[in-house]
């Protein structure tokens, strides 16, 4: 009798680790006075439980928008201020930018978009058979 509680006391207690694992983002932070972060996630699930955002760009800021739109709304964006182009601008509306539009690396250039030539299309044989 006595094992068999034991048992269960076990089973609560490792159910509860994984319920928590499953609702929480746990974030390795970069040179901050505290190591790792925590964050609830918006819905449970296993992907991205743990993240290392040490030597994120902005390439993996966009492969996370759920973790970054999380960030913002629990008002932690200063986890990737490395991550951004302008560090002292407003690190929201960068990272709004780089989920709605890429990272820099992957927008067009000013002047690739002044050179690229128009497309023509060749012309149709109206009438010919």
């Amino acid at each position: 009798m006595k094992t068999m509680f034991r048992l269960i006391v076990l089973v609560i207690v490792l159910g509860g680790w994984a319920l928590a694992a499953l609702s929480l983002y746990i974030v390795r932070l970069p040179d901050s006075q505290y190591w790792i972060g925590i964050v609830p996630k918006n819905r449970l699930h296993w992907v991205d439980t743990y993240l290392d955002v040490r030597n994120w760009t902005a390439a993996e800021v966009y492969q996370h928008p759920d973790f970054t739109r999380r960030l913002m709304v629990a008002q932690k964006t200063q986890w990737l201020t490395h991550t951004v182009p302008d560090p002292k601008g407003d690190i929201e509306v960068q990272l709004m930018d780089i989920l709605d539009n890429g990272p820099p690396a992957m927008q067009p250039s000013e002047e690739t978009v002044k050179h690229v030539p128009p497309t023509r299309l060749p012309p149709r044989n109206v009438g010919v058979k």
